[in-house]
């Protein structure tokens, strides 16, 4: 007959010992944490599109791969490559313009990853704007030469046949909010917003003259860049950085 005995001669109670086992297993199978690299993601959108870097952050999806993220909401996308290359954050989202103007410039950076393809925008105006011909001579905001507004506004011109030499396109820095409060103040007559928010414009009374997302325009987007220097010297960041935010995505569904 089996004896379950304990240190110094004594017996273990009935169930006891079984008990003690499922304890030792249950701690045994705990997966150690990863240890936390503090590190610096920026980008200068506020859209929906962002979504799956929320989650990440609020589901402890980062930290779930050792990264502590810290997020620094960047105005402009130049100032993000800059700090990239200045090695004072790790990564950032931008647009594929951005990034290719940089690698034109001679900076080290390289995209890692493209979290949108198909375009969710849409082209609204001015309430007195009412069809393409209208928008002739008329200012369009973007972001910045090359932004991903600026490449979605001249898609959109594509899609209604007008000549962007017909266009002013006005410079206004800062995420899409600038850009909005310039629509409504009639600064520019007409801006790219994404997704919910171009309805929620043309349901406050500003013409939505084409809208990308049905017209099933493509293109690389909100892509994660970091440079080669940061890849090769923290490769568990950058692999951290992935594979949280695929999760989220798995996640969102």
């Amino acid at each position: 007959m089996m004896r379950n005995n304990l240190p110094g001669g004594g017996q273990a109670a009935p169930g006891l010992c079984t008990v003690i086992v499922v304890l030792a297993l249950a701690y045994g199978s705990v997966v150690p944490a990863f240890a936390q690299t503090k590190s610096y993601l920026s980008s200068s959108v506020t859209s929906e599109s962002m979504t799956h870097v929320w989650v990440a952050r609020e589901r402890g999806l980062f930290k779930k791969y050792g990264v502590d993220m810290q997020f620094i909401l960047m105005p402009r996308n130049p100032l993000a490559i800059a700090a990239l290359v200045a090695g004072e954050i790790d990564a950032a989202i931008i647009g594929p313009g951005h990034l290719v103007n940089a690698g034109l410039s001679g900076a080290e950076v390289v995209g890692i990853a493209n979290f949108n393809q198909k375009l969710d925008f849409r082209l609204n105006t001015r309430p007195e704007i009412k069809k393409p011909e209208d928008l002739r001579g008329k200012r369009i905001a973007v972001s910045g030469p090359g932004s991903t507004s600026h490449l979605v506004s001249m898609l959109a011109l594509q899609g209604l046949s007008i000549d962007p030499a017909k266009i002013t396109f006005l410079t206004i820095p800062g995420t899409e909010m600038n850009r909005r409060l310039a629509l409504e103040s009639g600064s520019v007559d007409a801006t790219t917003l994404r997704g919910a928010m171009g309805e929620v414009y043309a349901n406050k009374g500003y013409t939505l003259l084409y809208n990308l997302k049905s017209a099933g325009v493509t293109l690389p987007q909100n892509m994660l860049v970091t440079t080669r220097r940061t890849a090769a010297t923290k490769p568990q960041v950058i692999e951290g950085y992935l594979k949280a935010t695929i999760e989220a995505i798995a996640m969102i569904g």
